[in-house]
């Protein structure tokens, strides 16, 4: 008995040896086409991280150009409000020097006016 023991014990290990290098070879070919599959798929991630950085790039050029823009067109509201608030006081006190034609006639009939009521007004003799 303790012979057969002692002899099923090798033989049993010495399958398990044959055995564990199939194995390890199927894994390996089996492995391989998941390798290159994983492979190609990384380096598409990685291509396709690459473009999305540029796309945050580009996208950060453009918000910081329309906040450039932006307060520009702040600075020129300003400057032109002043500017108008400046011209409206210049031309408050101004009668027909720099008006328009319009305005120019309305004022002239109203000086008219003016002059010529006090003459209806007095008694006729």
């Amino acid at each position: 008995r303790d012979g057969k023991a002692g002899s099923g014990l090798p033989q049993h290990s010495a399958v398990l040896i044959r055995v564990k290098p199939k194995c390890t070879i199927i894994n390996v070919e089996c492995a391989q086409p998941h390798d290159a599959h994983n492979e190609k798929l990384r380096e598409t991630l990685q291509l396709l991280d690459e473009e999305v950085k540029d796309k945050l790039r580009t996208i950060e050029q453009y918000e910081l150009e329309i906040r450039r823009r932006n307060d520009e067109i702040e600075k020129n509201t300003k400057e032109v409000d002043i500017l108008n608030r400046k011209y409206e006081k210049l031309t408050a006190n101004m009668e027909d020097a720099n008006t328009g034609p319009l305005e120019a006639t309305i004022n002239n009939l109203q000086r008219e006016i003016v002059q010529k009521v006090p003459l209806l007004m007095q008694p006729r003799e």
